[in-house]
């Protein structure tokens, strides 16, 4: 699969949490969510400086959360590991941004376990698929 392939298969199956996703349309979407991302960045710079409210980047997060959430999803399926485990880090993520202000120490402890289950999540969709059928489906096609 493709830089195009993976990009269409993952906005096609905008909401899709069942089924697997083999790891070159899991990366090829990553890569394009970051390519997006910096180019939003740049482009909301140098339209907007410093004051924007929302900007590109933040219209482009918005538009790419759900695919990118259901295509981890989907890649956990496909190493044999329950869907949620792809999101374990979100959590503690959202509660650190949170408490940033008020609760610094609550903020660091919570960061540091989302970047450990980051690395967690990132040795997991760098694994083989798990060969032939597993209880998430069959398995995919290699391209």
């Amino acid at each position: 699969m493709g830089f195009h392939e993976a990009v269409f298969a993952c906005f096609q199956d905008y909401f899709k949490f069942s089924g697997r996703a083999r790891r070159p349309e899991y990366w090829w979407f990553v890569l394009f969510v970051l390519a997006g991302d910096v180019t939003c960045v740049v482009l909301d710079a140098v339209l907007f400086g410093p004051e924007k409210l929302i900007g590109f980047e933040g219209l482009f997060n918005v538009f790419t959360f759900f695919p990118m959430l259901a295509v981890t999803w989907r890649r956990m399926h496909d190493i044999g590991r329950p869907g949620w485990h792809g999101i374990m880090p979100l959590p503690f993520l959202i509660l650190g941004v949170a408490a940033a202000a008020d609760f610094q120490q609550i903020a660091s402890i919570s960061i540091g376990i989302a970047l450990i289950l980051g690395v967690l999540v990132l040795i997991w969709t760098i694994q083989s698929s798990q060969a032939g059928a597993n209880q998430f489906g069959p398995e995919m096609p290699k391209y």
